[in-house]
């Protein structure tokens, strides 16, 4: 199973999830090639594509744009609890951003804040462009997109979330727009929109007034308990180094002091969370875990994870079922 194959179908199963939470039959048979659940089998890119379009044909386009609804109250797969413990709706948007660079997509969106305020901006500007040579993203991928970004921003608790297209407002109150969307069809102007939100999320959780039980443990064991917290999060050593009250070059001093450093503490606690996740009696596939670890791609899990423990993830994982010589 190729990387981009599991991309296609994670979202086929939200689609076809999607679809049941509407009341709408799928628009073709869903045989062996498409997955029935998140990280399910490969699904070739064509059928995908072969699906959307034809939901696009018989449901209209805000069939496609509610696929996204499918994505709050969804059961417990890596993928999505690492997309919905994002801090706001900058950050899920930048973690669906590394979600598509992870899957090694065949299209990505390109984010531009309409206000300064980096992550905590609530107004963005998105383009769905092509990779490479692959060819342009179909209206009903775009439609689909977008679906599953605004999804995501009501599923972490953003409010008041408006999107539009080609000038003309999509999503409103709640409410997707049919004559809008099928306005920017006809235009062939669906690869950019804008999405807005009034409010963030609350915090996950405030800080506890008194000192963390770690404070005064070694920074390489704080620097750890931190990073466990979300190992996808992908920090930064100046973004870790204030959050522990150091400076970068301070908390790299101490850490070297130690005998550490932060990469290597960062794929330490990455490691611990895939040994974790691979343990599980009935663990998700490898490329979800990969994901949900904060590891930059495919290859670099099964690469970084050999060379700590001496062999491949699947490996590892077969060897705890008791069958040395399976995947």
């Amino acid at each position: 199973m190729t990387v981009r194959a599991f991309a296609s179908a994670g979202l086929l199963g939200l689609v076809l999830e999607g679809l049941a939470r509407q009341g709408l039959p799928a628009p073709m048979p869903s045989g062996p090639a498409l997955a029935h659940r998140l990280g399910g089998a490969a699904v070739p890119l064509d059928a995908k594509r072969g699906l959307l379009q034809a939901i696009l044909a018989a449901h209209g386009p805000v069939a496609l744009l509610r696929l996204g609804e499918a994505l709050r109250g969804t059961g417990f797969h890596p993928l999505l609890h690492t997309l919905l413990r994002a801090r706001g709706g900058g950050d899920v948007l930048r973690r669906w951003q590394r979600l598509e660079r992870y899957a090694h997509s065949h299209h990505r969106t390109i984010l531009e804040a309409e206000a300064p305020g980096g992550e905590a901006a609530r107004a963005w500007q998105v383009r769905h462009v092509a990779i490479g040579a692959a060819g342009a993203p179909a209206p009903a991928e775009d439609l689909l997109i977008l679906g599953m970004q605004a999804g995501l921003l009501a599923a972490i608790g953003c409010a008041g979330i408006e999107a539009a297209m080609d000038g003309r407002p999509l999503l409103a109150e709640g409410r997707w727009e049919a004559d809008a969307a099928k306005a920017a069809i006809d235009r062939q102007a669906t690869g950019t929109w804008q999405l807005r939100w009034a409010a963030e999320p609350d915090p996950p959780g405030a800080a506890p007034a008194e000192p963390l039980p770690f404070a005064t443990l070694p920074p390489a064991e704080r620097l750890a308990a931190l990073l466990a917290e979300d190992p996808a999060r992908g920090w930064s050593l100046a973004a870790a180094a204030k959050a522990l009250g150091f400076s970068a070059r301070s908390l790299q001093r101490r850490l070297a002091e130690g005998g550490a450093s932060f990469i290597a503490v960062q794929r330490a606690v990455q490691l611990r969370a895939a040994c974790a996740a691979l343990s599980d009696p009935d663990p998700p596939p490898l490329p979800a875990i990969g994901f949900a670890c904060g590891f930059s791609d495919q290859a670099h899990f099964t690469r970084e994870f050999a060379r700590r423990t001496g062999v491949p993830p699947g490996r590892y994982r077969a060897l705890l079922r008791g069958n040395p010589w399976g995947g």
